[in-house]
């Protein structure tokens, strides 16, 4: 809708103003509220942390609990004494399993046990460790766990491959001297069956949740790329609580293991949490501007409404829609102001009326001088030919030249009637027929080249503007002066691009730079000193002149001797008729 300059001055400076009441609103929002929802949220998601590592290293000193019990236990001691007795006995040695094995049932999540005495082979629960869990024994952790002398550790988190699934394994050492008995106790429990529901919750309040050991590797070898790429946006190291652009982690050691967490919330995510207040206080404060502005500005347009009905209706006049009236509604200057707007506007759409029908007779008129300027000196050739080959008695040939002049005529008929555009295929199949009749003229020693691209032939151009241009191809370019025979090669081509190019070429005696400028300078020159040469080339000029303005052009390019080439450029193709 069209709006004065008072009211959109108007409305621009209240939006300027309400703008900056917005902008400074968000950023108190920010400072006083959303600021301190965010840090409250990340202080609650740090003590739900340290609740959750709590429970986990509460579950993790249940293993050493349990490798205690099991060291400690009267059956356990007396199979390990009866196997450090007699190792080589095979019954022993598998009382000793039975009692490991019987030991993984006693607990839920524990995989298997194994002993290792020392000086004595490594004793398993009846089965046989996984390669994995053979890996654990034979590494540097476990041969520190065995040397450390009455210490025990967790190790890195290995998987298992069990049927289709995986499993993972964490396993508890530990060195004991009992009993003047030296030997090391491991623990292989599932990670899922122990920590399965609190990692659940721990995974399912945070986004990512990582157990690290104390190099700071990540448990389980999988998940080392991500943490390593979660990891290279916090540079600090040491800090238990580090927040940046992305967001906020956590590095937190458990207690009674040797783990660590590492946890993360993005800020996109915290502020999911806040969301609720946010939109709360964001709605007030929107919905209190938006309730003021509509105030004003209905004020605004109140008062301005008079003068926008004016503006509207001047616009409307600028249009040229002269039958535009003003409402009077009242007896002020404004009042006045629209009566006098109205007795304007009915005096203008008279005048136009006039200035118009006067335009369109003068434009008529005009063009039609044009047309005529062309047809009688084509007749005429025309007619002069049949005379010739009707002194020479070929009738045939008589005939074919008068189908072609009747066809060309009929088509001029329609350009009489101001259906002066037609399609490229009309066109050149006119051309085609002025050819036969020129054929006769210039007895078949004319070769013509047609390059007309497929993409042009429905374009619309204006009528007889491709004639011209081939006439004076033929009897300016490829005739003979001394024996007055024509020649040579023609081509005619017609492309589109950006604007539609009409070019007609031929290798004939061409023309000097000075006669080009001529020929393209109807001011020098006048039309009727220039010997058949810029008739026809006047008369494209001034048509494309009419019917485009400054959107059209005729340009001639030539070198003496050897070439002419003769195009129109088109750059507005309308398809609209005067």
């Amino acid at each position: 809708m069209m709006e004065s300059k008072l009211q959109k001055k108007t409305i621009r400076q209240v939006l300027q103003i309400y703008g900056l009441v917005f902008l400074a609103s968000l950023i108190l929002s920010y400072f006083l509220v959303i600021r301190p929802l965010k840090e409250n949220a990340v202080q609650s998601y740090t003590t739900q942390n340290d609740y959750i590592l709590d429970e986990v290293d509460n579950l993790l000193h249940t293993i050493v609990e349990y490798t205690n019990f099991i060291a400690y236990s009267e059956d356990f001691l007396e199979k390990l004494d009866a196997y450090l007795r007699q190792p080589e006995d095979e019954n022993i040695r598998y009382d000793l399993e039975t009692v490991l094995y019987n030991s993984t049932n006693l607990k839920q999540g524990i995989q298997s046990v194994t002993v290792e005495p020392e000086g004595f082979p490594l004793v398993y629960s009846i089965l046989e460790p996984k390669q994995e869990e053979w890996e654990i024994l034979e590494s540097d952790w476990y041969q520190r766990i065995k040397q450390s002398g009455y210490s025990g550790g967790f190790s890195s988190g290995i998987t298992i491959q069990e049927g289709e699934s995986k499993v993972k394994i964490l396993a508890y050492s530990k060195s004991f001297r009992v009993k003047n008995r030296n030997f090391t106790l491991s623990v292989f429990f599932r990670y899922d069956d122990l920590l399965g529901n609190t990692m659940r919750y721990y995974q399912n309040e945070f986004e990512k949740q990582y157990w690290i050991t104390l190099e700071g590797k990540a448990l389980f070898e999988d998940e080392q790329e991500e943490l390593d790429h979660l990891l290279s946006h916090f540079d600090e190291e040491g800090k238990q609580r580090q927040v940046n652009q992305t967001g906020v982690l956590w590095r937190e050691k458990l207690l009674g293991a040797s783990y660590g967490s590492i946890s993360y919330l993005s800020n996109e995510f915290l502020y999911s949490q806040i969301l609720e207040s946010m939109i709360i206080i964001l709605s007030m404060a929107i919905g209190l501007l938006i309730g003021t502005l509509f105030i004003v500005l209905h004020i605004v347009k109140k008062v301005t409404k008079p003068i926008y009905q004016m503006t509207k209706a001047m616009d409307e006049v600028v249009t040229d829609n002269f039958k535009t009236k003003l409402k009077v509604e009242s007896d002020d200057e404004i009042g006045y102001l629209s009566k006098t707007f109205n007795n304007m506007s009915e005096k203008l759409q008279q005048y136009f009326q006039q200035l118009m029908e006067k335009m369109e007779a003068e434009q008529e008129m005009k063009f039609g001088l044009l047309i005529s300027q062309i047809d009688p000196h084509f007749v005429c050739n025309s007619l002069n030919t049949i005379k010739y080959l009707a002194l020479k008695g070929r009738t045939k040939d008589i005939q074919v030249v008068a189908s072609a002049l009747s066809n060309i005529l009929r088509d001029r008929l329609r350009m009489k009637n101001f259906q002066i555009y037609d399609t490229v295929q009309q066109e050149t199949d006119t051309i085609r027929q002025y050819l036969t009749i020129q054929e006769y003229r210039y007895g078949g020693e004319v070769k013509v080249v047609w390059e007309i691209a497929d993409n042009v032939k429905e374009e619309k151009i204006p009528k007889n503007m491709i004639q011209p241009l081939v006439e004076n191809a033929l009897f300016h370019g490829l005739a003979n002066e001394e024996d007055g025979s024509v020649r040579g090669i023609l081509k005619i081509q017609v492309y589109k691009n950006e604007s539609i190019h009409i070019k007609v070429i031929d290798n004939g005696r061409g023309i000097s730079k000075n006669k080009i400028q001529k020929l393209l300078n109807p001011d020098k020159e006048k039309t009727e000193n220039r010997n058949g040469h810029g008739i026809g080339l006047d008369n494209i000029r001034e048509r494309l002149k009419i019917l485009y303005g400054d959107q059209a052009e005729l340009r001639i390019y030539s070198e003496p001797e050897k070439w002419t080439e003769m195009e129109i450029v088109i750059c507005d193709h309308r398809k609209d008729t005067i």
